[in-house]
């Protein structure tokens, strides 16, 4: 899957690396995109993955 973002006339390119329902193992790189074109428009290249079923999901680690 390739998802575009656009931003006024910048547009960023995003891959997925893994499919949707499909199990993932920790540093498992989950998009691919161009950091380097992200902070020379002043962006930051900062992704938030947001877990839906964390209270489910006993394996899950709170980070504080």
């Amino acid at each position: 899957m390739v998802l575009f973002f656009c931003h006024g006339r910048i547009h960023w390119q995003f891959t997925a690396l893994v499919k949707q329902d499909e199990a993932v193992v920790k540093g498992q790189p989950l998009i691919r995109f161009d950091r380097k074109k992200i902070a020379e428009a002043g962006h930051p290249d900062t992704v938030i993955v947001a877990v839906t079923n964390g209270k489910d999901d006993k394996s899950l680690k709170k980070n504080s």
